[in-house]
Parts: structure tokens; sequence; C-alpha cells
């Protein structure tokens, strides 16, 4: 037997590391789709696997498989009851489907078009940091809200025991908060990142007033006021 040159060897690992790329990347995929109104059994062949693996396709489901050896093609068979399989190449990129030919009296298999690129990976949002407020009063409150870079004040409301909480914009860790008393004008209050504040009323002020109540990293979040 020749051995493989140089040259051809550095070949063969070219193609066998397209092929693992190919396969981690998810372009060696197929998909199957079941035309009947029942379900169906088949099997799949990974030829590097050299098994076959059963599985199950509900009616109109459509489903996707890759070959985890970065192979671009493989088999798949399917069986009706006393006549045997009918086995078909299938190949990464297209669209196949399970249909009953009924001029054979088998289920059998058609190539039915070509897959669309998957999607890239959307880019990272960047990360807004929350506060909360608690509305403790029985009244729906108005208040606002600023940011440094912001022009002017946010309208914002909360609803009686209402717990709420807001977005900073990407990058902004504190800000302001101010609530009005009729005739009595404004309390300004700082807000920061992960912090969570109450409105109350003030009975020895007679205002509306802030409170903080936690301090330190919220974790989840609620109602979401602006984005």
């Amino acid at each position: 037997m020749t051995k493989p040159t140089g040259v051809a060897r550095a070949l063969r690992h070219v193609l066998i590391a397209f092929l693992m790329l190919a396969g981690s990347t998810g372009w060696a995929r197929y998909q199957i789709h079941n035309t009947s109104n029942i379900t169906l059994k088949f099997d799949t062949l990974d030829q590097a696997r050299g098994t076959w693996k059963s599985w199950s396709i509900y009616p109109n489901q459509s489903q996707e498989f890759h070959w985890e050896s970065g192979l671009m093609s493989g088999k798949v068979r399917i069986a009706t009851e006393n006549r045997g399989f009918v086995q078909y190449d299938v190949y990464e990129g297209k669209r196949y489907s399970f249909v009953w030919d009924k001029n054979k009296g088998v289920w059998d298999m058609r190539t039915t078009g070509t897959l669309a690129a998957a999607n890239a990976p959307a880019p990272a949002a960047a990360t807004k940091a929350t506060w909360s407020l608690q509305n403790q009063t029985n009244e729906k409150l108005v208040f606002q809200s600023r940011e440094p870079n912001d022009a002017n004040w946010r309208e914002q409301s909360a609803f009686p025991h209402e717990n709420k909480s807001f977005y900073f914009s990407p990058g902004v860790t504190q800000g302001k908060i101010r609530i009005a008393t009729q005739n009595r004008g404004y309390v300004e209050y700082d807000i920061r990142a992960g912090w969570r504040y109450s409105i109350v009323w003030d009975k020895n002020k007679s205002v509306w007033d802030f409170r903080t109540v936690y301090k330190g990293a919220r974790i989840g979040i609620s109602n979401p006021v602006f984005a």
C-alpha cells in the first residue's frame, strides 16, 4: 500500500478540521417533518457511529437533527408494518418529509427544500442596573426620577401597595427621585442601583417622603418601567 505524501496528509488534516468545525457550529444539520396525523417511528444512522438510533415524531411536527461526528450526510429509514423499511440518504442543510405513498402502500420520505442558514447569535445587550420602590400607602402616587445625563425629570407612578422595579440606563448606577406634596414643594432623594426604597407619609413633616429599606444588589426584576 502506498503511504500518503506530506501534501496528502496535510489535505486530510484540513478536511477533518473542516468537518469538525462544521459539526461544532451547527452547519451539519437537517430537518424532518411528519406530514401525517399519526405518530411515526423511524431510525437515523450517523455513519461515524455506525449504529441506528430510534426516534418518534408527532403528527405535523418538525425535528432537526445533526451529526455529532461532523459528517455532512447520513441515512434515515422508516418501516411499514409487514412491508419492511424504506431507507433514504439525507444530507446537511436539507429538509425532508415523511409521507404516505398510497401507490406503494408504504411510509416514504421526500426532499422538500433547503434549511435557512442558522441565525448568528444576537449581540449581548448592555447591562442595565435596577432600583425598586414600594408604595406603602393606600393611594396612587406620582413622583419623578432623574439620571445624571437626563435633561428633564421622568414622570413615574406607583399604585397602592405596589412593589415596582425600574431600569437605569446602561452604565448608570445612581440618580435621584423626588415627590411633591401640595403647597409644600418637593422632597428629593438619592437612589442607587440594587437598593430598594419606599414612599411613606411623614406625619411629623406633613409631606410625602422616601425611606431606604434595603441596601445592596437586588436579585430579580419585576415590572420594569423603561428600557
